[in-house]
């Protein structure tokens, strides 16, 4: 899926839903590069751990349901054995680091995932 800002613009195009607990405890675990284009959401989630991560990440803590939320905060280049939480969010997505550098601020910005189907 992809995640798209409420200004129109892509903020990343290949987003997966870590759904089950095996994806959750998984997520980036192991990768050396995440690119920017690429990210995990994790629903129902407030809190996060960089730990046994080998490399930096950028995060946002939504709130909201699936598919729409509202951006609570954002953290760019969140560094391996880190723990991050915040009481509000409903919902974390995980991104390349500096994924988020061409945005600016996206606090209070809406987001909305959509589902994308390729025929070929």
């Amino acid at each position: 899926m992809i995640a798209v800002l409420s200004n129109g613009l892509t903020l990343a195009p290949n987003i997966r839903d870590a759904a089950s607990m095996v994806q959750k405890a998984i997520g980036f675990l192991g990768r050396r590069t995440i690119p920017a284009t690429e990210g995990l959401l994790f629903q129902g989630e407030n809190s996060l751990h960089m730990i046994g991560m080998i490399c930096a990440i950028d995060v946002l803590f939504l709130d909201g349901s699936f598919p729409e939320y509202t951006i609570i905060r954002a953290e760019r280049n969140v560094v391996p054995f880190r723990v991050l939480w915040e009481r509000r969010a409903t919902a974390i997505l995980e991104l390349g680091k500096n994924a988020l550098a061409p945005f600016g601020d996206l606090q209070g910005q809406r987001l909305r995932f959509q589902t994308t189907n390729y025929l070929i």
